[in-house]
């Protein structure tokens, strides 16, 4: 697979470096402002605004490109990859990457990116050079971004399995020998469902929602030749924190940046990209609620995030909780609890569960009897053939 550069899961098509460099090199505009259609093409104009030392705006999809036509695009270096490498040792002065959060836990906002945020945890050395990374994000997701920053500045070969059916998705797995996985926990678990082994993952990385045992066992099936690591990130920050497991600690030297008050997660804004609505305060309230394990050093667990809290009867309820303990009970592949709105209590508990075998509603309950409260108790059980996702792959709460 030397100079394999791109492979479409659910197409076959197939692009090398040299094809893509050779693509970079011979266009003579640039879209400034790019709204993803095509995953190819998503990370050709992040690779050319790069190379350009550009400004890029991702767009909302379904949004119309704006193009700069030029007589002739100015690269500052040539256009290969020993070019590339250079910005390593001197970051792009005048390049930016401008985004808009999902907006799941809000109102989507616009994050400005620089070169250094975007590329401070990446792993780059000769160790790193066979390794093959799936690609379960959209390109234009932070996530997703991250997996392209760190396969292309290795010159790995990425596998797109974003949207790819679990046929084609299996298949390309194996038959394009990935060694590296990142996707949600949600992801995981849809792809453990099916019963199959992949030996040859070295490394499944995961974050993005609430990490429990259950997984933990799933993904060790899964992959059994993996190590698993947990990643806290967000498009305001990218990746933050690294676990091997569900509890997380500060990172060694930067524990000064974090902070945890009344159980809340802050973060100090030197760790933080610009975006609209940032607060004067040194200190961003990420919205998501801790619980402390361990003193010294610090350890905790992610709960749930601070606005998903519902109320029943007066009683708040996490549905995260809620979540943890369904997708636990043998047999359920994923699951999705949301509240109702009801006259007596201002709300009921309801949940949409995927299984891979038959199952009833008292068998539910009768899982969750002495683990959850009754007010917590699911009044509303859907069986569902698929549960509603983020584009990201989450379980949308």
């Amino acid at each position: 697979m030397a100079d394999l550069f791109y492979v479409d899961a659910s197409t076959g098509d197939r692009r090398s470096y040299s094809t893509l460099f050779s693509e970079i090199g011979s266009r003579h505009s640039f879209a400034n402002k790019h709204a993803h259609r095509e995953s190819y093409e998503t990370l050709l104009v992040v690779l050319q605004s790069l190379l350009l030392d550009q400004p890029l705006t991702l767009l909302p999809r379904g949004t119309a490109d704006t193009v700069v036509n030029l007589p002739t695009l100015n690269y500052p270096h040539d256009v290969t990859f020993p070019a590339l490498l250079t910005l390593l040792r001197t970051p792009p002065l005048n390049w930016s990457l401008k985004m808009s959060t999902s907006g799941t836990t809000g109102v989507p906002k616009s994050v400005t990116h620089r070169f250094e945020t975007l590329t401070k945890n990446l792993r780059i050395s000769n160790r790193h050079r066979e390794d093959v990374w799936g690609l379960t994000y959209p390109p234009d997701h932070m996530a997703g971004l991250q997996v392209f920053f760190q396969a292309v500045f290795n010159q790995n070969p990425i596998v797109d399995l974003y949207g790819a059916d679990p046929a084609a998705e299996s298949f390309a797995i194996k038959e394009y020998r990935v060694t590296h996985l990142s996707g949600t926990p949600t992801y995981f678990r849809l792809l453990s469902s099916c019963g199959q082994k992949f030996p040859g993952i070295r490394r499944v990385t995961f974050g993005g929602e609430k990490f429990d045992d259950s997984l933990h066992q799933a993904i060790k099936r899964t992959f059994p030749n993996a190590a698993i690591k947990n990643i806290y990130a967000s498009t305001e920050a990218g990746s933050l924190l690294v676990s091997d497991g569900s509890t997380f600690g500060f990172p060694h030297g930067r524990e000064h940046h974090f902070r945890i008050v009344e159980n809340e997660l802050w973060i100090h804004r030197s760790e933080l990209a610009e975006f609209e609505g940032a607060s004067t305060d040194d200190w961003y309230h990420t919205n998501d609620m801790v619980s402390i394990v361990q003193d010294k050093p610090v350890r905790f667990l992610f709960c749930g995030r601070k606005n998903d809290m519902i109320n029943v009867g007066g009683n708040k309820v996490n549905p995260s909780r809620i979540k943890s303990f369904i997708d636990a009970i043998p047999g359920i592949t994923a699951s999705k609890v949301y509240a109702k709105s009801n006259s007596v209590t201002g709300n009921v508990i309801c949940a949409d569960i995927m299984t891979t075998r038959p199952l009833d509603e008292k068998t539910i309950r009768q899982a969750l009897m002495g683990k959850i409260e009754k007010f917590e108790m699911p009044v509303v059980v859907n069986f569902v053939d698929q549960v509603d996702t983020t584009r990201s792959g989450k379980i949308q709460l």
